[in-house]
Parts: structure tokens; sequence; C-alpha cells
């Protein structure tokens, strides 16, 4: 068909980027999806713990902060918040954006629910940025 020479080059300029280490960022999220606001909500409703927080380390999109949180049934998270904020619990590693980083987004950066920054998949470096020197103006 027509378009097939035009998803050839597109999908020879993603290869190319990837070989050069250089992934393409994912699409920008105006507003979260029903699966995300509904993960919202439990992040604010239910119980989740702080156990440990180490200070923000690197420059620029390198810059990451670790988080220990307290999950509802009382396991124990690692949460990662950098340009591809990750957690390991098993609904983070299906892919989504779980309670725990939205937590770590809402009670510990103190974000507010409506910044479109927390169900972002992949931060800017302006947002990184933002996002833990708010963490640490507010030790």
């Amino acid at each position: 068909s027509r378009n097939r020479p035009c998803l050839a080059r597109a999908l020879s300029r993603v290869c190319a980027a990837v070989k050069r280490g250089k992934m393409p960022k994912r699409r920008y999220r105006p507003t979260p999806s029903e699966n995300v606001a509904a993960r919202i909500e439990r992040a604010l409703t239910e119980r989740l713990y702080l156990l440990d927080a180490e200070k923000p380390k690197g420059r620029g999109n390198t810059r990451t902060a670790k988080f220990a949180v307290l999950g509802s049934k009382g396991n124990v998270y690692d949460v990662n918040i950098g340009e591809t904020p990750n957690c390991s619990c098993p609904d983070c590693l299906k892919g989504n954006i779980c309670k725990h980083i939205l937590f770590v987004f809402l009670k510990v950066l103190k974000l507010d629910p409506s910044d479109p920054a927390i169900w972002q998949p992949e931060l800017q470096k302006a947002d990184l940025d933002r996002v833990l020197g708010a963490e640490k103006e507010s030790r």
C-alpha cells in the first residue's frame, strides 16, 4: 500500500535512534487516563507510608531520587523518581504508573493532583528539576 514507504522511513529513524542510545520520547499525556485517575485516588486515600528517602543525585535527565514505600498490604516497594519513574511493585512492572509512584509525587513531593508531571511515563528535564527541587525544599 501507499503508506509502507512512510512507515519504513519512520521505523528506520526509530531504529537509528535506538542504536545511538536515544530512545524516542513517549507522547505527552495532557490528562490522566481513567485507570491513572483511579490510582491517584488510591494514592491519596489508602494507607501508604514512606519508610526511607535518599536525597536526589545526579544532574539533568540523570537526576534521580529513591524512596522506600510501605504498601497498603504490608509490602515494601522501591520507588525511583527520575527521567522514567519506576517502582518494584507488580503493577509498575506491567508498565503502569502505580499508586506508589503517585504517592511519592503527591504526598512526599507534595505535587498537586492536577500536575501533569505525575501521570507522564517520562519526565522532561525541567519537570524533573522542579519535582526533585520541590522535594529538596520540603525537607
